[in-house]
């Protein structure tokens, strides 16, 4: 049976490099179904080196592997990677998808759940700081308050002195009984030495001058 040029191609492309993956892959997958890593292989999830001396043509690569293959995943490393298994065509990394998806998922609630929790903290310290910053304000209110008001009963005590000042000075009848007391004293004083009478004087005149 002869072949058009294409499709000897496309037959060549399946012989010396689809079936021979094929058979590493099933035999990595029927491993990871003993070992319970998957159940079914529409689970797995395959990572797929092939060396430079088996490097397929880019025609390769067009083909729906993981549709032919009938998984769930295909992708290819340029490079081998850790804990990769060797097969005769290719070395292979299996997973399996809904455990990486619940995985994912799991991450993915708790960075939320962290980014929430990250957002309460900042909330909270905002939140501190605006108290701390009321309550120096409302200090500083208290403070300025309890100053205005001693400065206004100073003030009321200075005026009632200055009245009162005011009032004793405009008494002519103290100041004249002083400026007399005063007078007769230095008069008595010069002209008689009794010293009981001089105390009395000295007295009349000193209550005079508190009275001012």
């Amino acid at each position: 049976m002869d072949f058009s040029p294409g499709q000897e191609k496309e037959i060549q492309l399946i012989t010396d490099y689809f079936f021979p993956l094929r058979n590493d892959v099933y035999q990595l997958l029927e491993k990871a179904r003993r070992e319970k890593i998957i159940i079914t292989n529409s689970q797995a999830s395959l990572l797929i080196h092939i060396s430079s001396k088996k490097n397929p043509p880019p025609e390769f690569f067009q083909l729906n592997l993981t549709e032919l293959l009938m998984v769930a995943e295909i992708r290819f490393s340029p490079k081998l990677k850790k804990d990769m298994m060797t097969g005769n065509f290719c070395s292979l990394y299996l997973e399996n998808t809904q455990l990486k998806q619940e995985l994912l998922s799991s991450f993915q609630e708790r960075v939320v759940a962290t980014e929430e929790l990250e957002e309460k903290y900042n909330n909270l310290e905002l939140e501190y700081h605006l108290k701390q910053k009321l309550q120096t304000s409302q200090e500083e209110k208290n403070e300025n308050l309890e100053l205005f008001v001693n400065l206004q009963s100073k003030g009321r005590e200075l005026k009632q002195l200055k009245n009162a000042a005011k009032s004793k000075l405009e008494n002519n009848t103290l100041l004249k009984n002083l400026l007399r007391n005063q007078e007769f004293l230095t008069t008595y004083r010069t002209e008689n030495s009794d010293p009981k009478t001089l105390g009395l004087l000295e007295n009349e005149l000193q209550k005079l001058k508190k009275q001012l």
